[in-house]
């Protein structure tokens, strides 16, 4: 069924062939064989592989990855089901230098050591607001890639534990899936250097300028020159700033060059020869100009350069797309890389700083991220003030947020915290200058609570906690901020939030309070032990409702947070309060048919004695006198077939949880109806599975209960029978109603009499297999003709 549904965008059985058969059931069960000789064959997952390739509405990396994603989620071991980190690792690499390249990175890597990198800096968003855990099975991936395995390949092996110790570095300088350690950044980044890696090498030297740490020798210094596969020359790594590098690569063989390649290759005298030729600027698929390379070039050759490429046709502010490259325009190319003098003769001919992309990123934009402080005021001086101040909410996000702090420290050494603080000072300092404003308090405040949003902003904490002092905000003004780190489960914002002495007593959207909203931490553990103990410790109300009355502890069984649960119950949390309608905790579990929180107060809470055994745990509504059998009873079976055993499976909890005497079986309120009992409702309503488990238990014995329910459900039934409630039904519900009541009447009188009889055709009618009508041994089968029963199969009741 995965494959399947996995396999909607593209044709699985196109591939297949076409079936013979005589009818549609014979050409199915031919191609299900065929299916079936595919898994045998251990073939399925390459099927759907192509099956998918068929759509064109699914690029290859993604392709990798869902096919490897559900080849894991195919064996059958059931313990190699979760996701194998090592294999994510490689699924992720890419093939390609072309597709694997950042277009203007701080260093070109070499080709031959990126054929198996996997970029956590760019692919960090989609692992970014998963479980802790996740985190650190990514981080005791890259461990595992490091320390090898005996079924690998040796060349294949080593590219891998290249690449994972770079990418380890990355995670312990940005705290993820372990705890920030420069000391072991440091160490990971040798290992990487050691091998050849040049990006490890410029930032080893970086990170131990950063943190003031011995360097570690290397005992196989980097060679400048390395050789890539299949090309007739070298790449060199470009430095940022302005000391720029020169590539001096000969014209590739047996191919004639074209402006974008002499432009990438930084081959001066070719595009010069070209410009003279009158030949017009090509460019790539994906909207790369000889432009945008401009920046790799040294200064004065970019000054005599650019103003004839741009004379030749070549667009300046040609955007590139995103995918393959950062995209962008040759200005955002040449901020990325930090190159402020090229950056200037991009605008003295024509450059745009607030051309944007698809979404909204611009030149501002990315100096102001990346924290490049001489670049950023360089642009901003170049722009209107009426065309900037509408941006400057904008700026000021992607400066709180940033990159990770590994790319910060690379890109700045030991200047990464002052870069960033800098960043808000010029900012700042603009702001009130373009818009006359007297306050920048004001404007910070809602950037502050946007930027947590921002897949790094957990790893940039210092640069808001360094705003927010040095702006001398006031903690009153922050309990919104507070309630953004809290919903986006940033603890180190959370922490410095408490001890700056943000207050905890506020209440926001819906009177939630900070302890409401631990419930939707996704982690069980980092709900309770990060936030909600530190909360709870601060003195923060345990039983203060929300708009509807729900409690903190509600929440967390609603939610299925059983940690936060535990500890608000030891705090104190009563587990019988009320919401506003007068449902306890279990009363909305069953109304919301949340088995999984029944099954946590019946059996694992510290107060299933409680909800299994005592009178106050019978009545899930103190309120109406509502009991929890009643409740249960009252539910409508769905017509979906999954929500049938999720209602039922409410019942059989109930059932089988508390401990019924006759008088809680039996008893009766006007909560749901007048003086009923819970038999009465369900037999009202043609809860047939409840009426068969509620008579199993004896409910219609004694003091006329049995005729009351039949009285029930005979209502009921001519209610139908008039047409009542017929509206927005079709004649096959209808219908099913009054069978469904019909088979409840038989169950409630014959249960007694004919038992072996009744008890099968009541199995048979409620059997999970059956339960939609399909294949019962014992049917009920009726013609229906203008809503009038015409006859019954022979040999059926």
């Amino acid at each position: 069924m995965l494959l399947w549904r996995v396999a909607l965008d593209g044709d699985p059985f196109q591939l297949l062939g076409k079936f013979e058969g005589r009818s549609t059931r014979i050409r199915r069960d031919k191609r299900n064989e065929a299916v079936a000789k595919l898994k045998e064959n251990d073939q399925l997952v390459q099927h759907v592989c192509r099956s998918l390739a068929l759509s064109e509405q699914i690029t290859r990396a993604q392709l990798d990855m869902l096919c490897e994603v559900v080849r894991v989620t195919l064996v059958k071991d059931s313990s190699r089901r979760e996701l194998d980190i090592r294999r994510l690792i490689r699924l992720l690499s890419k093939d390609h230098w072309y597709e694997s390249r950042e277009p203007v990175p701080p260093a070109r890597i070499p080709l031959d050591l990126d054929a198996h990198f996997l970029d956590m800096e760019k692919w960090y968003h989609e692992f970014a607001n998963v479980a802790p855990i996740v985190h650190t099975l990514i981080a005791h991936g890259f461990r595992e890639s490091i320390d090898g395995f005996d079924d690998e390949d040796a060349q294949l092996a080593e590219e891998h534990k290249i690449s994972a110790s770079y990418q380890l570095a990355f995670c312990y300088a940005n705290g993820i899936g372990v705890d920030f350690d420069p000391e072991k950044c440091l160490q990971s980044l040798a290992f990487a250097a050691n091998s050849g890696f040049k990006k490890a090498h410029e930032a080893h030297s970086k990170i131990a300028e950063a943190f003031e740490l011995p360097a570690i020798p290397f005992t196989n210094p980097f060679s400048s020159t390395h050789e890539p596969a299949n090309l007739s020359f070298s790449i060199e790594s470009f430095p940022t700033g302005d000391n720029r590098g020169v590539v001096k690569a000969p014209v590739a063989a047996q191919s004639e060059t074209t402006f974008l390649e002499a432009a990438e290759r930084c081959q001066y005298a070719a595009l010069a020869d070209m410009l003279k030729k009158h030949g017009k600027p090509s460019s790539s698929e994906d909207g790369v100009t000889p432009l945008h390379f401009a920046s790799f070039w040294e200064v004065g050759k970019a000054k005599e350069l650019i103003p004839q490429l741009v004379q030749a046709g070549a667009d300046i502010n040609a955007v590139a797309k995103r995918g393959p490259t950062i995209g962008g325009t040759p200005l955002m190319w040449s901020v990325y890389g930090n190159c402020i003098e090229h950056s200037l003769v991009l605008i003295e001919n024509g450059a745009d700083p607030l051309v944007s992309l698809d979404d909204g990123d611009n030149a501002l934009l990315v100096a102001a991220r990346s924290h490049c402080v001489s670049h950023l005021r360089m642009l901003l001086v170049r722009v209107r003030p009426l065309d900037i101040q509408d941006r400057f909410y904008e700026l000021i996000e992607a400066a709180l947020a940033g990159v990770s702090r590994f790319t910060r420290v690379v890109r700045n050494g030991k200047r990464w915290q002052q870069s960033a603080e800098k960043t808000i000072r010029l900012l700042r300092d603009c702001y009130v200058l373009y818009t006359e404003a007297d306050d920048f308090v004001p404007v910070l405040i809602p950037c502050l609570e946007n930027c947590v949003k921002s897949p790094y902003a957990r790893m940039n904490t210092d640069i808001q906690m360094s705003a927010i002092k040095t702006n001398q905000i006031f903690p009153s003004l922050l309990q919104d901020l507070l309630r953004e780190a809290v919903l986006n489960y940033d603890k180190q914002l959370f922490e410095s939030l408490l001890d700056y002495g943000v207050p905890i007593d506020g209440t926001f959207q819906h009177q939630k309070t900070l302890l409401h909203l631990c419930a939707r931490v996704p982690d069980h553990s980092i709900a309770a032990h990060s936030f909600a103990a530190r909360l709870v410790a601060l003195g923060a109300a345990i039983d203060l409702p929300d708009a509807q009355g729900l409690t903190p502890w509600m929440d967390a069984v609603l939610q299925r947070k059983w940690d936060l649960a535990d500890l608000l119950s030891a705090a104190g949390a009563s587990p019988l309060a009320t919401d506003t309608e007068g449902y306890t905790a279990m009363g909305r579990c069953i109304l919301a048919a949340n088995v999984g929180s029944m099954k946590y107060l019946f059996r694992y809470s510290a107060h299933c004695a409680l909800f299994t055994s005592s009178a106050s745990g019978f009545l899930v509504n103190p309120t109406t006198g509502l009991s929890i059998l009643q409740l249960a009873a009252s539910l409508p079976l769905p017509r979906a077939h999954g929500m049938k055993l999720e209602v039922i499976g409410v019942l059989l909890n109930v059932l089988g949880s508390f401990k019924f005497g006759e008088e809680e079986l039996k008893y009766r309120s006007s909560a749901l109806d007048e003086d009923a009992s819970a038999l009465d409702i369900a037999a009202r309503r043609g809860n047939l599975y409840a009426v068969k488990n509620l008579v199993k238990k004896g409910a219609h014995r004694g003091g006329g209960n049995m005729g009351r329910a039949v009285e029930c459900a005979r209502k009921a039934l001519e209610r139908i029978e008039a047409g009542e409630g017929k509206e927005g039904k079709g004649e096959a519900e209808a219908g099913m109603e009054r069978k469904n009541l019909e088979r409840c009447i038989f169950v409630i009188e014959k249960w007694d009499g004919d038992t072996a009889g009744v008890r099968r055709r009541a199995d048979d009618w409620t059997n999970m297999r059956t339960i939609d009508e399909s294949h019962v041994q014992l049917s009920w089968e009726m013609v229906f003709v203008d809503g009038k029963k015409e006859g019954r199969r022979k040999g059926t009741f």
